[in-house]
Formats: structure tokens, C-alpha cells, sequence
């Protein structure tokens, strides 16, 4: 029996990012039988007091923080339509993109929930694979603050309300 996780997992909504893939896919190689191109696995995000960790459904993800040097990196596969109804994809990704941390706060989330639900049940691996998450995201919560990515896009709005309001008296 897994041991419940209070750590909280955004779940990204990818839908438009792959559309964006498929009509890149379509300007780059035109298909008649393409279908879409889908992201090749579910991936959710954890935010830590001083940075995001981004993890795929398989409990895989790399434990460097998301930023400007380890960006997050999303792989795309085409499915095709055969004879009509039947599909097919690809093994290989047809084409990727990585995203900084303050680009991956940008991304719709589906949906929030634990780790212990996002990292799916199966197999040993992926058991392990929670263990040692779930290990290392309480150890990151506990560490003291810094900075967060979050705080970092904020100061960075409130940079540009302040620049625009400063411009706005100028010109009055």
C-alpha cells in the first residue's frame, strides 16, 4: 500500500501545445492521413518554496529545478489515419519543446492532485519511483525559502503595471 503524499501535483492541460505541433508538423511535412500530434506522456509539476520540479505519470523527471539552464522538455508523436479508422503513431518524437520554469507557470493546468495519485500504480519501478519523490519533494518543502519561480513572474508583472503607470504620467 502506497503511503499517502500531501504533496500537490499540477497536472498540465498540453491540448494547445499540441496543436501547435500538428500544424507545425503540417507546414513542415503535409500528411493527408496525419491525425494529431500528442505529447508522449502526462506531466505534472510540483512547486517547492524555492523552485519547480516537473515529473511525468511514470514518476520520471529530472531533480534539478525547471529553469533558463534545465528546461522542462516536452516530446511529440504523430498518430496517423490509416484506411480510414485505423491508427497508428510513432515511436519516435516527431518534434519538442523545452520551456523554463516562468513559461511552465503559463501552461493551463487540468487539474491538482497528490502525488501518490498522479505517479500511477503498476509495478515495482514505479512504486520506487514515488518512494523516492516523495522523499526528495518533502526534503525540497522543507528547505528555507528563497525565492519562488512564482514570486519572480509576479515581481515581474508588477514591474510592468509600474513601467506602464510611470509611462502613462509622462505623457499626461
Amino acid at each position: 500500500m502506497r503511503t499517502p503524499s500531501k504533496i500537490k501535483v499540477n497536472v498540465l492541460d498540453l491540448t494547445e501545445k499540441e496543436k501547435e505541433a500538428f500544424d507545425h508538423m503540417q507546414n513542415v511535412d503535409p500528411r493527408e492521413d496525419l491525425e494529431s500530434v500528442k505529447v508522449s506522456q502526462t506531466w505534472g509539476y510540483v512547486e517547492t518554496p524555492n523552485g519547480i520540479y516537473l515529473i511525468c505519470k511514470e514518476g520520471v523527471g529530472e531533480r534539478e529545478q525547471v529553469s533558463d539552464e534545465y528546461p522542462a522538455r516536452f516530446q511529440f508523436s504523430r498518430e496517423f489515419r490509416r484506411n480510414g479508422e485505423q491508427r497508428s503513431f510513432e515511436l519516435s518524437p516527431c518534434v519538442g519543446i523545452s520551456m523554463n520554469d516562468e513559461d511552465l507557470l503559463c501552461l493551463p493546468v487540468k487539474e491538482v492532485t497528490t502525488l501518490d495519485k498522479f505517479i500511477r500504480v503498476y509495478n515495482s519501478r514505479l512504486e520506487s519511483n514515488y518512494e523516492q519523490w516523495q522523499d526528495y519533494l518533502s526534503r525540497e518543502m522543507e528547505r528555507p525559502k528563497t525565492c519562488s519561480t512564482r514570486e519572480r513572474v509576479e515581481d515581474k508583472k508588477d514591474e510592468e503595471v509600474f513601467k506602464k503607470s510611470e509611462l502613462a504620467e509622462l505623457l499626461s
